[in-house]
């Protein structure tokens, strides 16, 4: 019995000196709308054409141009590095249309901008991936196209 009053009083003290100090707070999280998305998709690809990309990927300078793109967006200002995980999340989201599309059973529908199949198709698919995929929910507003070089 006397060992367990010790424990419980420090668990005490250690709760009230928690309670005392301020609450760890996370940044505010960006949210992207599609037309931020399309300035950033613009951004980079004025920052391509301008040379800011190497074979090995952006320079620096490239999502430093692209957060001074979107300095005028409303919310949560959108720094560097925001903006090249939020690049990221639409490459990755890219890849997963492209590749759903390029199946058999997929297809696109242009006004919700979402990919199509039936359930029987999507059972299956997701069957063999073993996750879900979240193009089946979220739309996917970029253009479905590639550039035409010059």
């Amino acid at each position: 019995m006397v060992t367990i009053r010790p424990i419980i009083r420090a668990s005490y003290a250690f709760r009230s000196l928690a309670l005392s100090r301020p609450a760890f707070s996370c940044p505010p999280r960006a949210h992207w709308s599609v037309a931020d998305d399309a300035v950033l998709v613009r951004a980079m690809r004025d920052a391509k054409d301008a040379g800011f990309q190497s074979d090995s990927g952006w320079k620096p300078q490239t999502w430093a141009r692209v957060a001074l793109a979107l300095a005028n967006s409303p919310g949560v200002p959108k720094v560097s590095e925001k903006c090249q995980d939020r690049f990221g999340t639409l490459k990755q989201s890219y890849r997963e249309v492209r590749t759903l599309l390029g199946l058999s059973g997929f297809g696109w529908n242009e006004g919700l901008k979402i990919v199509t199949a039936s359930a029987e198709v999507w059972d299956a698919y997701l069957e063999v991936r073993h996750t879900s995929s979240t193009v089946t929910w979220h739309p996917f507003s970029l253009t479905m196209h590639r550039p035409t070089r010059k």
